[in-house]
């Protein structure tokens, strides 16, 4: 028995098993979560990520450094839940990233992350093919990691603290003034007139 396939058929499936090979979410990938300070040194094997979850609020700003000390090319992407939820879709053709945080095909990377509101936060090392655009992996890359989670909430409450402090010493000073201006009025009158 011979079995006909149309060529429609098997250019569509091979194209199908393109994409899907191609797909981050078909590599192992990891997530780890990061707190105030972070830092490792790890292997992110050929076509597979690791994010590096945080939670920030509309006040804190994260720095970031990763720095490839083996291997090639990278992509770094700062990404919301809903992006990184996009970006681990094996059905989504794009997905969301802050690209003031992020880099494609760089060996390093280091910036400033401040988030638009308080959330969950994520970023992605890549060594994977996709997007179009970004680094083309050419084998497994050791990566230094580093993060440190700076809250702006002292900064605000001190300058908040200072400004209160200052009225309460505005407002003590402008009564110490009246009173001694009243003390100094009842000193300064003349003795009503003996009759």
């Amino acid at each position: 028995m011979n079995l006909c396939v149309p060529r429609y058929i098997v250019v569509f499936a091979t194209f199908a098993l393109y994409l899907l090979a191609m797909s981050p979410v078909l590599a192992a990938g990891s997530v780890v979560d990061v707190g105030d300070a972070f830092r490792e040194t790890t292997t992110v094997a050929n076509d597979d990520w690791r994010a590096y979850r945080i939670t920030l609020s509309s006040l804190d700003s994260v720095a970031i450094t990763v720095q490839v000390t083996q291997g090639g090319r990278i992509d770094v992407y700062t990404t919301n839940e809903f992006g990184f939820g996009e970006y681990t879709d094996p059905n989504a053709t794009t997905f969301g990233f802050y690209a003031a945080a992020s880099r494609e095909n760089k060996t390093s990377f280091q910036g400033a992350f401040t988030p638009p509101t308080g959330g969950t936060y994520y970023v992605i090392v890549d060594n994977a093919r996709i997007p179009i655009g970004g680094a083309t992996p050419t084998g497994p890359v050791t990566v230094d990691v580093h993060f440190e989670k700076r809250s702006l909430v002292p900064i605000v409450a001190g300058i908040l603290g200072a400004i209160v402090g200052g009225a309460l010493v505005l407002v003590w000073a402008t009564r110490r003034r009246r009173k001694r201006t009243a003390v100094v009025r009842e000193k300064a009158s003349p003795p009503p007139p003996i009759p």
